[in-house]
């Protein structure tokens, strides 16, 4: 009998879109009752199949909802910040009101009994509220303050004996019905929502640092630490078998489960994931965004399915290798391919190696024959076949896989790579210079969404509307683009208006400006600011750069001499370039001045002369060598009778100095690439022998892990394969700096956005309005995306001082 095969592990049964982000979702043990809470201060109940039983507006934004598992009481909570306050609200099934309160702060989170006869709070002043039902009313049981900055996630065992409380800043504290502590479990990252298994033997708490703690509740202590997401863990459910749902802020939602607690499957969706919910069965799950949605699926990997799946893995593990058609048939019914390619690997040294990649094949394979835009079955398929020398065949598989987005990079260079095996060299190239064709990728457009949303919240609205424009350029059809643009179309465009606070508003288009919240609630905000990669204080050094040391008005600024004005426009290259070397630029002047001061430097690879002649210009005796006269010939002509900068001809891997001469040596815009591995090796050798103890090394080049990165228009197709070839990925260079005697202060990646909207920011007229756009753009990237991968990247390593005996 033919296996049937899924096209998907989840299926949408139904949606509903809301005017704004849905903060939290509810619902009974089967998901026939469900519970909305939404920021345009609407409460909501739902059937079973999506349709509004009833909506109430109350008196604040909707964050937090509850609901008694007969679905015979619901509630709600909600917060105002100013004044600093929220009402707990509890609803009949019916709608009718049955009792509300008001508490100190705004209300995070809520949770309810299975009966709904005891009631649970958590606020942002860290406090943590139990009542008690009495008759048509509650009564406070026990209320108590938290170390921390505020009770993020709050919850209820169905027997209502034991309570959750997930505290940001410290961690998760387990308490009795007097929120008298059990256990407490500290975390290093802040803790968000949490949740118990409905059998309560275990908990799940999501964590600002995008990792989720799973607690044993019988041992009182931490089994699992899941590393799921780039951003904050801010959605967690779990069934009675054990599966975890964890939905982040980078808009994915993980469905972990199995006897090797892997990923059974991924979705994703365009907003931030508030919350999550699971049938107690994990056969349903509810979904809240901040793009407004709320989807309920039916997931496949339920918990009956994946205690087959244990079993039979098991089974397999322990030596009865006939069952492997079985587990295959059941990958497929269940459309787990990545999960049951991963499983098979690891069950390789059981089944063997020509059995495992066997199995494998026949699993990707009829993925792709029953799916063909199954595009990551197609690249672990290319990747298969490398593994058995089939290079044309894997070649073609990699070539299908790059019409995914996000494996567009690695399947195109594997491609490439493949053809290059096959002595096929125009494939190759072909496909090594497709792989760099510029678009904007997701995380591009959520960058550019955020920043955009952030200008709206902090009242830059002429900025807000110029980003809606360049994504709807893009994907018009991306969030809610084109209706905040209908929203902004009467905006005059010569408004001026402030931009303070824009870093707090990245966190998200809901979080409060901080001129429309009380003065308690502000070291709140200042807290879930660590949340982002980049600080307000790091935004304001670099626009501090703009206006001290970049053109003003159209005019050379007095504390910059007119030679190396003229070097940031890099001798009036293209605006694609503009973009990687005015970003570099100012990252090299925020180094400078973080790591500073210096008195003696020396640029490998120098050029025209630009980054000698802007230390000069600091005061610092500058020197640059090139291994090309031609060069050196022309930055003596720029400088001028100066005497300093001085410039040489000479190879970086092997200088003409003596040991300890400089403090800093520099080599940038991707000199580095000029140099194969083992003189790399010898580059970073020579660095080390002139720098003084403790002195800087600082690295400037491209990363060959940018899905979009696109090097100098001046160099040739050969020229730009060559420097692909030479590039060491950022783990790689950290691990040579470190073996050559350096001690690596950061790794800062750069130019996070395409080119192509260095077009739309008029990047190449570097008149200050312009490099505030394009430098908030970079940090706005960098801040939600932390780990994002940009066209380069700065390596500041330090030298090591010898220890002495």
């Amino acid at each position: 009998m033919t296996t049937q095969l899924a096209s998907s592990p989840v299926t949408e049964i139904w949606s509903r879109r809301f005017p704004r982000s849905v903060i939290c979702v509810a619902s009974t043990a089967n998901c026939a009752l469900v519970a909305a809470a939404s920021i345009d201060e609407f409460a909501h109940l739902l059937d079973g199949n999506g349709s509004t039983l009833w909506s109430r507006q109350l008196d604040g934004e909707v964050w937090s909802s509850a609901i008694a598992l007969d679905g015979s009481v619901v509630a709600f909570g909600t917060a105002s910040k100013r004044r600093s306050r929220g009402t707990l609200s509890v609803f009949r099934r019916d709608g009718k009101l049955l009792w509300s309160t008001e508490l100190d702060a705004p209300i995070w989170s809520v949770g309810l009994s299975a009966d709904g006869e005891r009631l649970i709070a958590g606020t942002w002043a860290s406090s943590v509220y139990l009542f008690h039902r009495q008759g048509s009313s509650f009564a406070q049981r026990a209320h108590r303050r938290l170390p921390g900055t505020g009770v993020y996630g709050t919850a209820l065992s169905r027997d209502g004996d034991v309570a959750l409380a997930g505290v940001y800043g410290t961690g998760v504290s387990v308490l009795d019905t007097n929120l008298e502590t059990i256990f407490n479990h500290p975390t290093t990252a802040a803790a968000y929502r949490a949740c118990f298994s409905p059998n309560a033997t275990r908990a799940a708490v999501g964590l600002r640092d995008g990792t989720a703690l799973v607690l044993d509740l019988r041992a009182r202590t931490a089994v699992e630490t899941l590393n799921v997401s780039r951003r904050a863990i801010c959605g967690v459910a779990i069934s009675n078998g054990g599966i975890l749902a964890l939905g982040g802020f980078d808009g994915r939602v993980n469905l972990i489960g199995g006897p090797a607690g892997s990923v059974l499957c991924s979705l994703y969706t365009q907003g931030e994931v508030w919350s999550v919910a699971l049938s107690d069965d994990a056969s349903r799950l509810l979904v809240a965004s901040s793009d407004g949605s709320l989807r309920l699926l039916r997931v496949l990997p339920c918990d009956v399915a994946v205690d087959e799946l244990g079993q039979l893995e098991e089974s397999i593990a322990s030596g009865r290798h006939a069952l492997v058609e079985d587990l295959l048939s059941l990958y497929k019914q269940l459309g787990i391919v990545d999960y049951g390619v991963k499983r098979l690997r690891e069950l390789g040294s059981v089944l063997g190696r020509t059995k495992m990649l066997d199995a494998v094949e026949e699993l990707l394979s009829d993925d792709v024959a029953g799916n063909e835009n199954h595009f990551r079955s197609y690249f672990l398929l290319g990747r298969l076949k490398v593994e058995r020398g089939n290079w044309r065949g894997a070649a073609s598989d990699f070539v299908r896989a790059s019409r995914e987005e996000e494996l567009r990079l690695r399947a195109l260079t594997e491609a490439g790579d493949a053809f290059s095996r096959c002595n096929m060299d125009a494939a190759a190239r072909s496909c090594y210079r497709r792989a760099r064709e510029q678009f904007l990728t997701d995380d591009a457009r959520r960058a550019l969404y955020a920043l955009a949303r952030a200008y709206e919240e902090i009242g830059n609205l002429r900025e807000a509307k110029r980003h809606y424009e360049i994504i709807l350029s893009f994907d018009p059809d991306f969030r809610d683009v084109s209706a905040r643009l209908m929203a902004l179309d009467h905006i005059d465009g010569d408004e001026a208006v402030p931009d303070s606070g824009l870093i707090a508003a990245l966190l998200g288009p809901d979080v409060p400006r901080i001129s429309a919240i009380d003065d308690s609630l502000q070291p709140v905000i200042a807290a879930r600011s660590q949340e982002l990669g980049v600080t307000a204080e790091e935004r304001e050094r670099f626009m501090a750069l703009v206006d001290a040391t970049l053109l003003h008005n159209g005019q050379v600024s007095a504390r910059l001499s007119y030679d190396v004005s003229a070097y940031m426009k890099y001798d009036h290259s293209v605006s694609e370039d503009e973009l990687k070397k005015t970003l570099e630029f100012v990252n090299v002047l925020d180094v400078l001045n973080q790591y500073g001061p210096f008195t003696r430097s020396l640029d490998i690879g120098a050029a025209t002369g630009r980054y000698p002649t802007l230390l000069a210009s600091r005061g610092i005796a500058a020197e640059g060598v090139d291994i090309e006269p031609e060069a050196v010939a022309y930055a003596n002509r720029k400088r001028g009778p100066a005497a300093n900068p001085i410039f040489h001809v000479g190879d970086g891997r092997a200088l003409q100095f003596t040991d300890g001469s400089y403090d800093l040596v520099t080599c940038m815009m991707g000199t580095a690439a000029h140099f194969d591995g083992p003189s790399l090796v010898k580059l970073l050798s020579e660095c080390f022998r002139v720098l003084r103890d403790d002195g800087l090394l600082v690295i400037s080049t491209w990363d060959i892990e940018c899905p979009h990165l696109s090097f100098l228009s001046l160099y040739s197709g050969d020229q730009n394969e060559t420097m692909r070839r030479n590039s060491p990925t950022r783990a790689a260079i950290v691990q040579l700096a470190e073996q050559g005697g350096f001690t690596v202060r950061e790794v800062r990646p750069m130019v996070l956005v395409p080119d192509s909207i260095s077009f739309e920011l008029d990047v190449q007229r570097l008149e200050p309005p312009d490099l505030r756009r394009l430098i908030d753009i970079e940090l706005a990237s960098r801040a939600i995306l932390p780990g994002s991968h940009g066209q380069m990247y700065m390596l500041v390593a330090q030298k090591r001082v010898a220890s002495v005996r």
